[in-house]
């Protein structure tokens, strides 16, 4: 019997191909966002698992205040390890390893690497195993480095890594480190899974590090521990004068992941994953009984048929879960390539590196599998109970008819649901694109046309001198028409510093951005002058008599900041800076007097502070970046010659160049790439909600076979059978688009508050989406209800 249903079974979903195949790909994209959202949650549930003792290890972080709200996380000096380890017997081990970011040249070729400087105890915490070489000798010998596998591959392939030579540069200087051991790829769940390169501490006794990991031991029971801990570190490290204290944020490092991936305003990312996860199972499933339902009517003779030659009611019900069954597995395997192919946009979107196909990944896998069979078998049970029922004779006698009638309250839900997330989602995803596409339009308050962007680095007066005759010969090819230097590259928000000031009105203190720029920066980039002028270090007239003294420009938002409403009331203001806390202005404090204030421009790509507060100082030499304006036919060209000069000047350094356009598009590919995923979630699910309501209403065309029929017999017109065909399918369609539109419109309202500057959604682009709902209703309806209007009374009566 078994040999015989699942024969059956192939059977009915070959005879079936289209209804099959959308069933499947409503189903596979179901199942791929379940398979991601899934993955994603249970990497941050499970971070830092795999280490000995981990649910016994915690990260302890300190914060302090500058001024009334300026946050920001206090430093450990590396070597403090054993400091803290004798606090408290119940200290198994303590490390601080301090983060890194490193520019290392590996044959010529200089490449950039995240790393940590790292104490004796570091793997003690974190127990590793040499792949190559030994720790111990990392430990003992100077100018040795650890790496992990990836880089290790990265840097010398399949040849071994130990006894190799790796140079750092930093600032002027290049040191040379031998490699010595080479650990395990730390797991892309980890915290720790940045680290590619591991210092020992003794070869960089001025590191610092921001967080604490500290190892308990197992009979750990001391209740005061962590607040007795907090007093003791106040006391041995005790903040500066000017600083106030803050607070301790200490974490089980086990699932800590899991709590900063719940807590981050990067949940507009999750929400949209995860909420069109759950949505499009939703309307899958809604799709799949409804689609399953309409068809049982065509397969009612093959149904009666199979219960005359003895098939009884199990073999039925048997056949038709395992169609439930086939159908599922394949959806559930297309579901896993579709999941595959948008790995690496979802890791992008979380900054992770998730992996599909991992060895750990098989139970999970498994389980999901297990799960996608239930939610099929539980979707064919309707379908299947309509099956049972009937009785061969019925079914041969009224084969025009449905199999069974009843259920019209299902048949409503599913209707419902199908509306309110189709058009709820379609509703979204229109508004989403809609305010991407008006950001990405928007003006950035600098001339974007014709700029390029050549990214340096500050590291002393001789790079700083290369810069400036590197800018000397771009001024002498034929196609650039302008060049200029600054720190601070609008849209990328690199090269600010801060600066303490007193606010000039309510004598607060203040922490403030500044940016360094070099003569014709502002011309440049096209940014109007509001008032007063623009400063420079090289000119006679901006070298202030007054002793401490800099002239300085600020833009609008700054201007604001310090309580001005127009930009000349704030020429010649004095913001000095602050050396101890309230401290009065005096002699022995810098003034930065502000001698020009311009417009806004938009400095970075974050989504809620697009626009810094800034002041511009100055500068004869430290500067990064070179601006670039242009005019040419042959970028390409244009590109090569400045790469060749940049060569000339710095042939370790590699070339980076950037244009507004692709760093505005770089900026928000997270949330292109979440709009991107809901509108394709979108469109699959309007298809599927099409496909659903018209097997609906060919549903209850055939259940309403003979109504109709009598209804022509007593004269009705085509108008009132089309009425009676409509109202029954609108009754639950209408709610459910006014449902999904609603709670659309509330997501998007919540979803715009991540964005500084945003689209206002009108009630009218409301009622255009549904007006598309009854267009989108009336269509699928369109074809059954010409088929409602061609039944002939006679035919439809003859049987019974």
């Amino acid at each position: 019997m078994d040999f015989h249903s699942s024969r059956q079974a192939v059977r009915s979903l070959l005879k079936n191909k289209a209804t099959s195949l959308l069933n499947i790909i409503g189903l596979s994209v179901a199942f791929a966002l379940c398979l991601l959202s899934g993955i994603v949650l249970w990497d941050a549930y499970s971070s830092d698992s795999n280490w000995s003792g981990s649910d016994r290890i915690h990260k302890l972080q300190r914060f302090g205040y500058f001024g009334n709200n300026y946050r920001f996380t206090y430093s450990f000096p590396i070597n403090s390890e054993e400091k803290l380890s004798s606090f408290s017997p119940s200290t198994e081990s303590v490390t601080l390893p301090g983060w890194s970011n490193r520019k290392l040249i590996i044959d010529q070729t200089l490449v950039e690497r995240n790393g940590a400087f790292i104490d004796k105890n570091f793997f003690t915490v974190f127990p590793m195993e040499a792949i190559e070489g030994s720790l111990e000798q990392a430990q003992l010998e100077a100018q040795t480095i650890i790496l992990t596998k990836s880089m290790a591959e990265s840097l010398y392939g399949s040849e071994s890594a130990i006894g190799n030579v790796i140079e750092f540069i930093t600032k002027e200087e290049r040191t040379n480190f031998k490699v010595v051991a080479v650990v395990p790829t730390l797991p892309s769940n980890s915290d720790l899974h940045a680290y590619k390169f591991f210092i020992p501490i003794q070869q960089s006794t001025n590191a610092h590090s921001g967080q604490v990991f500290i190892k308990l031991k197992a009979d750990f029971q001391d209740d005061s521990f962590w607040n007795s801990l907090e007093t003791y570190i106040d006391t041995a490290f005790p903040l500066e004068a000017r600083y106030k204290k803050g607070s301790y944020e200490i974490k089980t490092l086990e699932g800590d992941k899991f709590n900063q991936l719940i807590n981050k305003r990067n949940d507009s990312t999750l929400i949209g994953l995860f909420g069109s996860a759950l949505l499009m199972l939703l309307i899958a499933v809604s799709s799949y009984i409804s689609m399953s339902t309409s068809m049982l009517s065509s397969r009612a003779k093959d149904i009666a048929l199979r219960k005359i030659f003895g098939a009884s009611k199990t073999s039925l019900l048997v056949s038709y879960f395992i169609e439930a069954i086939l159908l599922t597995t394949l959806a559930f395997c297309s579901g896993l390539g579709l999941a595959a192919l948008l790995m690496d946009y979802i890791g992008s979107m979380l900054g992770n590196d998730f992996q599909l196909f991992a060895k750990h990944r098989i139970p999970h896998l498994s389980i999901a599998w297990g799960i996608s069979i239930a939610i099929g078998l539980l979707s064919a049970l309707y379908p299947a109970f309509l099956i049972s029922k009937n009785k061969a004779g019925t079914l041969l006698l009224s084969q025009q008819r449905t199999v069974a009638g009843g259920g019209g309250t299902l048949r409503s839900i599913l209707i419902f649901f199908q509306f309110a997330i189709g058009l709820g989602l379609s509703f979204s995803a229109a508004l989403i694109y809609y305010q991407l596409t008006s950001l990405q339009q928007n003006d950035m308050g600098f001339k974007a046309d014709g700029l390029l962007y050549i990214q340096g680095e500050t590291w002393g007066k001789n790079v700083n001198a290369k810069h400036d005759y590197l800018e000397k010969q771009l001024n002498q090819l034929p196609d650039i028409l302008q060049t200029a230097q600054s720190s601070l590259t609008p849209l990328m928000r690199t090269g600010l510093n801060i600066a303490r000031i007193i606010h000039p009105k309510s004598g607060d203190p203040v922490t403030q951005m500044n940016s360094l720029y070099k003569k014709g920066y502002f011309e440049l980039l096209g940014i109007p002058l509001l008032a007063g002028r623009i400063p420079s270090a090289n000119s006679k007239a901006d070298t202030s008599e007054k002793k401490h003294t800099v002239y300085v420009v600020v833009n609008e938002k700054m201007m604001r900041k310090m309580g001005y409403d127009t930009p000349e009331s704030m020429i010649s203001t004095c913001l000095y800076t602050l050396p101890q806390p309230n401290a009065k202005p005096t002699d022995n404090q810098w003034c930065y007097e502000v001698a020009g204030v311009v417009a806004d421009f938009q400095t970075s790509t974050y989504t809620k502070r697009p626009i810094d507060a800034l002041m511009f100082v100055p500068s004869k030499s430290y500067t990064n970046h070179i601006f670039v304006r242009f005019k040419t036919e042959n970028l390409s060209d244009l590109i090569q010659s400045i790469q060749s000069l940049w060569q000339e000047n710095y042939p370790h350094l590699p070339f980076k160049y950037h244009f507004p356009d692709e760093l505005l598009a770089e900026g928000y590919r997270t949330y292109s790439t979440m709009a991107s995923l809901l509108l394709y979630t979108a469109i699959t699910s309007l298809i599927l909600t099409l496909a659903g309501l018209y097997s609906m209403a060919r549903y209850v065309v055939v259940k309403k076979y003979r109504e109709i029929a009598i209804r022509k017999v007593h004269g009705a017109s085509t108008l009132e059978i089309l009425k009676l065909l409509i109202l029954q399918l609108l009754k639950p369609a209408l709610p459910g688009t006014i449902v999904g539109l609603i709670a659309g419109w509330y997501f998007i309202q919540d979803w715009l508050t991540n964005f500084a500057i945003r689209i206002e959604p009108q009630i009218w682009m409301t009622f255009a989406a549904a007006l598309f709902g009854l267009a989108f209703f009336l269509i699928a309806i369109s074809s059954n209800a010409i088929k409602a209007i061609k039944i002939r009374p006679a035919e439809a009566l003859h049987y019974e």
